[in-house]
């Protein structure tokens, strides 16, 4: 097999995993705008959101730097769990890493 074959074939495992994550998606809640998604192929589950079923962040990758400003106040009124723990490991010294984009 060549090399671009086998690129091929990633490609499509990629585009596979993308589908199968897609058709999983659901909400914590009926009115969250927020919708999420879980890998179970990764070790303890990876867990993936996304606002627009488009743009998938990660949550423990993507949160809080990569999202938008609007994107965080959202997440973090569906989440506020979450949000109050990010909040406290970000108080002192980790504080200054965080820039919330836009």
């Amino acid at each position: 097999m060549d090399d671009d074959f086998l690129k091929h074939l990633d490609y499509l495992k990629h585009l596979r995993e993308q589908f199968d994550m897609m058709s999983s998606f659901h909400k914590h809640n009926e009115n969250d705008k927020i919708w999420w998604a879980e890998d179970w192929t990764q070790i303890g589950g990876g867990l993936y959101f996304t606002f627009d079923k488009k743009k998938i962040y990660e949550r423990n990758k993507d949160y809080p730097n990569n999202l938008t400003k609007e994107e965080k106040e959202i997440f973090d009124r569906e989440n506020p769990d979450y949000a109050e723990f990010y909040r406290d490991y970000w108080l002192g010294e980790n504080l200054d890493k965080f820039k919330p984009k836009r």
